[in-house]
């Protein structure tokens, strides 16, 4: 039977509308003035849902044909003969193509509008179906009678069972006890001395959670048997033993009656791991006779378990394809931001912000054509974003032809100076591979300018409630936007202030370049640059500039200027000399004025 699907349109990350489909649909815009936006055509299959205005041009009229297949999964055709489609979690599809993808799955319409298509709520199947394999899948056939010889229903038992089961299932799989009560669960229903919840990796079984039925002082429980669970393995099935205590019985269970092991199974039928119990003689009267009955309640909470486990994959899919984090955050801090989202709300945070931009985007872009345009902005973006998520940074805002970043916040990032500084160096050893593919066909190479900066910023979402964006705001962050800025004065790609070199480590090479004061702001900063670890004459080019900038404070202009000179003559490539030269010269012709240390620019 094939997937009854749900798609969803979301504009700004915002849900405005959904439509459910029990057969094929053609997703695309207006194809005339009849149509209105997300007008749905068809009683039956196949479908029209028009999700797009006559003006949104990069959609189609018959964009996506979504069509459900058995299992989850559906077919995406792309009925577009020039456009391709983009999803979230993969490549493009190219015009006139197809492809089989499992549900949930994210389509970018527009640079605001997506969609999602997923399987409906009502055709989920239950968890214990999907975590068996087919010779498994009905547990009711393979469930012994509940009726005891005389016709008596087993009620308090059955009770106690479905309230265990029921509290396994509704956990939640992410919640530090959510073994612990499973464990808990298999003792109370089924009568054992100890459970335990374990998981097979990497060839060994490894204890996910230990608890004993009763917390007596020096109880230590016992290794699991490893025949048992090597059953379970061979057999993707629970398995008991019931033993009789005579000689023959193996000495690692030694005074054990009962030994249980049913298996957690992913939805392919491959075993993750197990709940194991067992039950000693002398502690019989908390359980009754041991049997197929109770083994199968052992595997009703065993599939609690991979309902868990297999709901919080879903999940974690769902987050990582729904909007929210994904975008601005590493995996890692997006996983710890949904199980403590106070993390993102307003604070005062020690920060180190990044600005970085293209130079002469709009010029060359112009030369390029929309299309090309594009593609080349968002394979740079790609490119800085992985620089700045490597270092476990924040992507705050995407701004035309750059980005903005930030560290600190809102994870603790004592070394967040550190982490900036080696992204941008990161940039700085891309843009070789970015120049070897681009510079051809803009006729010049990349150019890129950064600017870093560190200190106190107020933190927290800073968009609206129609928009999240997590960033910064006050002077620290304007200030970075400023220094980067000064790089097209001083023709260098990375500049910082001195409040971010001095929190730095022998790693990252800077030079003092000057003080300055930037336009718009009052006090008067350092300005130093990061010097690419790759250029073999960095040391040489601090050291020579070091000893230009000195004679030309001390006043000794003709000093300053025949050393940048010579400098000049090793070095070429270094513009970042030619504002200290060109202020050398005009002091051999006119002897500055008393403020001349402070380098006055009077642009942004």
């Amino acid at each position: 039977m094939s997937t009854r699907i749900q798609v969803s349109i979301f504009e700004n990350r915002l849900l405005v509308k959904s439509e459910e489909f029990d057969g094929p649909v053609e997703l695309g815009r207006e194809q005339n003035r009849d149509e209105g936006l997300y007008a749905r055509r068809g009683d039956k299959a196949p479908y029209r849902w028009v999700v797009a205005r006559r003006e949104e041009t990069t959609v189609g009229r018959s964009q996506i044909i979504v069509t459900p297949l058995d299992e989850g999964r559906v077919n995406i055709r792309n009925g577009s003969d020039r456009m391709p489609i983009r999803f979230q979690d993969r490549g493009e599809l190219l015009p006139a193509s197809d492809i089989e993808v499992s549900l949930p799955t994210v389509i970018f319409l527009t640079s605001t509008k997506s969609l999602r298509v997923a399987r409906c709520a009502g055709q989920v199947q239950s968890l214990a179906d999907r975590t068996l394999p087919p010779r498994q899948s009905q547990l009711g056939s393979r469930m012994p009678s509940l009726i005891v010889p005389g016709g008596q229903v087993l009620t308090r038992e059955v009770i106690t069972w479905l309230q265990s089961a029921m509290d396994v299932f509704q956990g939640d799989a992410s919640a530090p006890d959510f073994f612990d009560q499973a464990a808990r669960a298999v003792i109370d229903a089924v009568g054992l001395d100890s459970a335990r919840v374990l998981f097979y990796q990497e060839g060994v079984w490894r204890t996910q959670s230990a608890q004993p039925a009763t917390k007596k002082k020096g109880y230590q429980q016992r290794p699991p048997s490893g025949s048992v669970l090597e059953r379970v393995l061979e057999r993707c099935s629970t398995t008991w033993e019931v033993y009789s205590g005579d000689e023959s019985q193996p000495e690692s269970l030694h005074g054990v009656e009962v030994v249980v092991a049913a298996p957690i199974l992913d939805g392919q039928g491959v075993v993750l791991g197990a709940i194991y119990g067992e039950r000693g003689f002398r502690t019989h009267s908390i359980g009754g006779p041991f049997g197929s009955l109770e083994a199968s309640v052992a595997e009703l909470l065993a599939r609690g378990i991979a309902s868990g486990l297999a709901r919080l994959a879903d999940e974690r899919r769902a987050v990582a394809r729904t909007i929210q984090f994904e975008q601005f955050f590493t995996a890692d801090l997006a996983r710890k931001l949904l199980a403590s989202p106070e993390l993102l709300e307003g604070q005062a945070r020690d920060v180190t912000v990044m600005f970085c931009d293209v130079r002469g985007f709009t010029r060359l872009s112009d030369s390029l054509g929309a299309g090309q345009a594009i593609l080349w902005c968002r394979e740079i973006l790609d490119v800085l974003s992985k620089c700045v998520l490597d270092e476990g940074g924040v992507l705050v805002d995407y701004i035309g032809d750059g980005l903005m970043a930030m560290w600190g916040a809102p994870d603790d990032q004592p070394d967040h100076p550190l982490r900036a500084c080696r992204a941008a160096q990161a940039i700085l050893r891309a843009l070789p591979e970015l120049n070897g593919r681009w510079e051809s066909i803009l006729g010049e190479p990349l150019r890129l300018g950064v600017g870093i900066n560190t200190g106190q910023a107020q933190v927290g979402n800073v968009g609206s409630r129609l928009k999240f964006k997590y960033g910064a705001l006050g002077t620290t962050v304007n200030l970075a936007s400023r220094v980067e800025g000064a790089t097209k004065f001083f023709q260098c790609k990375v500049l910082m202030t001195r409040q971010t070199q001095a929190r730095l480590d022998g790693s990252i090479l800077v030079r003092h370049l000057a003080c300055v004061r930037l336009q718009g702001l009052e006090a008067a900063i350092e300005l130093y640059e990061l010097l690419s670890p790759d250029w073999d004459k960095a040391n040489f080019a601090v050291e020579e500039y070091a000893k230009a900038f000195d004679l030309y404070e001390q006043g000794k202009y003709g000093e300053a200027a025949r050393a940048l000179g010579n400098y000049r003559g090793h070095c070429p490539e270094d513009d970042a000399v030619l504002q200290l030269l060109s202020r050398t010269v005009a002091a051999l012709a006119k002897k500055p004025t008393e403020g001349h240390r402070i380098w006055e620019f009077t642009e942004k």
